[in-house]
């Protein structure tokens, strides 16, 4: 007797159609062929069959918009050996939504890198640490004077806890232990200007030395004494920016970190192999 053989339908097993978006695989041969069978198999080998066809795994985040936004928003320079602007910051000339809120950098005539503050007013940039979350900015006049007086409302950087003081003395202009100065740009024609750590023990200040002010401060190191002469001496400011969900771990690997639009989400990238 001969076996009739016939081609298998969605609606053998109550399926209209293949779900839109769920490409079947292209490693299985069954696949690749129309898929036949005879009148005795079963029927739950027909499902495994057709579940197996209609599986797509799902994609990574980097095809996620990933290649997309990248090609909106390309990591620019303002000049060959400028730093690189990229998620979460962004260049003026970008869409908007190529960085987060308050991360505007822009380029000067010259080619220098410039960030925007809306309060304080743009500084030149001279390095950027994506991993750190850390933009390192250029002060040619005061450089503790604009860290003092930096207003970051409306901007992407951190807000920072009180660590400095900022101390006058009525009579100095020697080193005092425990303490940066004097302070040459800060001071006035009464007193000497000083700067030490907001955790010191106050009761070791001298006796002609009072608290005028007090500030935050980023620098490398534990020891702020040095943080501050070091400020002083290359007149350079480091501030941090907020803390992005996912993109830490991401830029430790040495990945870049974007957004997806339509979710709002972040995602990480491999440079050098976009479509990974």
């Amino acid at each position: 007797m001969t076996v009739k053989r016939r081609a298998l339908k969605w609606s053998d097993v109550g399926l209209s159609s293949l779900p839109i978006g769920q490409p079947c695989l292209s490693d299985n041969s069954f696949l690749t062929n129309p898929i036949t069978h005879t009148d005795t198999m079963s029927p739950l080998l027909k499902i495994i069959l057709l579940l197996l066809s209609a599986y797509s795994p799902p994609r990574s985040s980097g095809d996620d918009g990933g290649e997309s936004f990248f090609k909106t928003c390309p990591p620019t320079k303002c000049s060959k050996r400028g730093p690189t602007v990229r998620y979460p910051l962004r260049l003026n000339t970008q869409p908007s939504f190529c960085g987060r809120e308050g991360s505007e950098l822009s380029c000067s005539a010259n080619g220098s890198t410039l960030f925007h503050l809306p309060f304080s007013g743009s500084y030149l940039v001279d390095s950027i640490n994506y991993y750190r979350r850390r933009i390192s900015l250029e002060v040619q006049d005061c450089p503790l004077q604009s860290l003092l007086s930096m207003n970051r409302t409306g901007s992407i950087l951190e807000y920072l806890s009180t660590d400095l003081l900022v101390v006058n003395c009525t009579t100095g202009g020697g080193a005092i232990d425990g303490m940066a100065g004097p302070i040459d740009c800060l001071q006035n024609d009464k007193d000497w200007v000083y700067v030490t750590d907001a955790g010191a023990t106050m009761d070791k200040l001298p006796t002609n030395c009072s608290i005028s002010g007090s500030g935050a401060i980023v620098f490398d190191g534990r020891d702020l004494v040095a943080g501050v002469e070091r400020i002083l001496r290359t007149r350079k400011i480091f501030m941090d920016w907020r803390f992005d969900e996912g993109c830490n771990d991401c830029e430790k690997n040495g990945n870049y970190c974007g957004i997806n639009t339509s979710t709002n989400g972040t995602f990480c990238m491999n440079p050098r192999h976009p479509s990974k």
